[in-house]
């Protein structure tokens, strides 16, 4: 797991968290040894060993940690029986795969994701409901004295263009710093009635009911890569709230060390990537072929659109 010191915008103050945490770890459950989240170059090798058990000419292939690309090859090759190429091929296959939405391959490579953060950051997380997930339970365990405080500057008025968004608008200072104050203080007075319920022996179940959606949740989540590009693609995307999208540009370097040639596919083909309407589609290919006579760039792009 990282250390606080190792996550970016993690700053604790007194005994309020000021930012975020999320502590992954890229661990495919075919993966001889767990892995911390301080994701290196590990030094696995692919290790094929025969079966002992029925067919004596079975094999059971492992795929190391940082070379879950392998997986998906073999997965989609799996069909007509042909192994794992040379990288370029590799890539070729993994791009064609993504461009053309075949998705069971790339299912094959699971990520659990251990990550602390506050309760409303939770409620949009598990709306993407094709994970397994645990979660602290405040029936079980005493929760925290942790809450999220934003970042100064994210204190902003509601967007006038969005009715679930922030604007960009700066607020005055003293605003900002009332805001904070009245955060604080209220956070104090719940987890200080909180306190005082445990101690009167009330059932924990009940202690908890009050406590607001700052306070801080963890869990650990499992997904496989194809679920979770779609997360990404969602929660990366810069009409997303702040607060999770910070979650998820944190995952992403685990997501490229784990998959490096899935990501660059998943980069080129999804995420910045975009979808024309049909009649936009249809005015550029008209706008392209009155050009291509002329320009030779103009006819090579219609060329890739044809493509597509």
């Amino acid at each position: 797991m990282l250390m606080p010191s190792e996550r970016a915008s993690c700053v604790p103050c007194d005994r309020r968290v000021f930012a975020f945490e999320a502590a992954v770890s890229c661990l495919p459950r075919i993966c001889p040894k767990t892995r911390s989240a301080r994701f290196t170059q590990p030094q696995y090798s692919i290790a094929s060993s025969a079966l002992t058990q029925g067919c004596k000419r079975a094999r059971a292939n492992y795929w190391p940690a940082s070379r879950q690309d392998e997986r998906i090859v073999a997965a989609a090759r799996v069909s007509y029986g042909k192994g794992t190429k040379s990288v370029r091929e590799d890539a070729g296959l993994i791009a064609y795969l993504m461009r053309h939405g075949h998705t069971s391959p790339f299912e094959q490579v699971i990520l659990t994701i251990h990550a602390k953060m506050p309760i409303f950051v939770a409620r949009q997380w598990v709306r993407h409901r094709t994970a397994r997930l645990n979660e602290v339970s405040g029936r079980y365990s005493i929760l925290a004295d942790e809450f999220y405080l934003p970042e100064r500057t994210q204190i902003k008025p509601q967007s006038k263009r969005s009715k679930q968004g922030r604007a960009i608008t700066e607020l005055p200072k003293e605003t900002q710093d009332r805001v904070l104050a009245l955060l604080q203080r209220d956070q104090q007075t719940v987890y200080d009635s909180y306190q005082e319920f445990l101690t009167a022996d009330i059932a924990r179940e009940l202690a908890r009911i009050n406590l607001p959606l700052s306070t801080y949740t963890q869990w650990y989540w499992q997904i496989d890569l194809h679920n979770l590009f779609n997360f990404l693609l969602l929660r990366l995307d810069s009409h997303a709230q702040y607060e999770i999208r910070q979650y998820a540009e944190a995952i992403v370097p685990f997501v490229r060390a784990v998959a490096p040639i899935a990501w660059s596919a998943f980069e080129e083909h999804a995420l910045y990537a975009k979808k024309l309407p049909k009649t936009l589609n249809e005015r550029l290919r008209r706008f392209l072929e009155e050009s291509a006579p002329a320009q030779s760039e103009a006819s090579g792009l219609l060329d890739e659109l044809n493509r597509l």
